[in-house]
């Protein structure tokens, strides 16, 4: 090494290097923050939408079994409309685990209300399936956010969570 590029290194003011440092490491820990916090509140909106298509689905299930059971008869396609509306929603936004639930709760309850396959254990088999199908969505609404580093390795760990739910 020449004597002149030896002087140049050994005399550079490292000092006037610092704040480009702290500007650069600032940079990348805001853009990481940032990246983290929209994750954690598409997630936060994404729980909010499903837990009112849930409180509207069972409110709608609810209201619709209420009226079978105080009737005893089979139910028009105008008081079921809005249940298979929401049931669709919730069988295109949400986890695996309830969508099953779901289905076959759906089933059953399809069979009695809208077929009228009612007998003496229909009740006890419907409140069953339901309570399960509860469950499943409390489950889903209850889950944890994303962790710091997962949402920065997201490619892997969005396509995870898709095949969860």
């Amino acid at each position: 090494m020449s004597e002149g590029a030896l002087s140049a290194v050994t005399n550079f003011d490292w000092n006037a290097l610092l704040p480009v440092v702290i500007a650069i490491f600032g940079f990348f820990g805001g853009a990481f923050t940032y990246k983290w916090q929209k994750s954690l509140d598409r997630q936060v909106a994404r729980l909010q939408s499903r837990k009112e298509l849930y409180s509207e689905f069972l409110a709608a299930t609810e209201l619709a079994m209420a009226k079978f059971f105080k009737e005893k008869k089979t139910l028009e396609y105008e008081e079921t409309r809005n249940i298979k509306r929401l049931r669709n929603e919730i069988v295109l936004t949400c986890p695996k685990q309830v969508v099953l639930c779901l289905e076959t709760f759906d089933h059953v309850r399809r069979s009695v209300t809208e077929y009228g396959k009612f007998d003496e254990n229909s009740a006890a088999e419907i409140r069953g399936l339901f309570n399960l199908m509860l469950e499943e969505m409390r489950k889903d609404y209850h889950q944890k956010p994303i962790g710091f580093w997962q949402s920065f390795f997201n490619e892997k760990y969005e396509q995870i969570v898709e095949d969860l739910g």
